[in-house]
């Protein structure tokens, strides 16, 4: 974890980095529209030294890469959409009393939806109606 936060802030750092010259041109850019050629070569040698900005390029990108692959390592949450999907499937039904037409609404999913969603998590009414219903 804080390996992870470590790279982000690293990330964060190079990347701005190696943003600055562009940016800096950038805005500099309409100011230099109107200058004459004498004048612009002379104000495009302040930039000289900024290519040395490119070396900050290739490790803004190996980091990049080692945050990219971090965090394609870390294991995805359980449950679907929500992190625990089947304790908020239950919590619905019980304030619901295992209505399921009702409890489907409060989830904002269709009585089939949640049907299916109850038998993938192997969640069966303790009033004894069959949880599979015809659609």
């Amino acid at each position: 974890m804080l390996a992870t936060k470590i790279v982000q802030f690293l990330a964060v750092i190079l990347t701005a980095l190696a943003l600055v010259p562009s940016g800096a041109h950038f805005f500099a850019l309409p100011n230099k529209i109107d200058l004459t050629q004498e004048h612009y070569f002379i104000a495009q040698n302040i930039y000289r030294g900024w290519a040395l900005f490119g070396i900050v390029l290739f490790p803004a990108l190996a980091v990049d890469l080692a945050l990219a692959i971090m965090l394609r390592r870390q294991p995805a949450p359980s449950g679907g959409l929500w992190v625990d999907e089947r304790t908020r499937i239950l919590r619905v039904l019980e304030a619901n009393r295992w209505h399921r037409q009702r409890a489907a609404a409060a989830l904002g999913i269709s009585r089939v939806t949640l049907w299916r969603r109850m038998e993938r998590h192997g969640i069966r009414d303790p009033l004894g109606s069959p949880v599979r219903e015809t659609a």
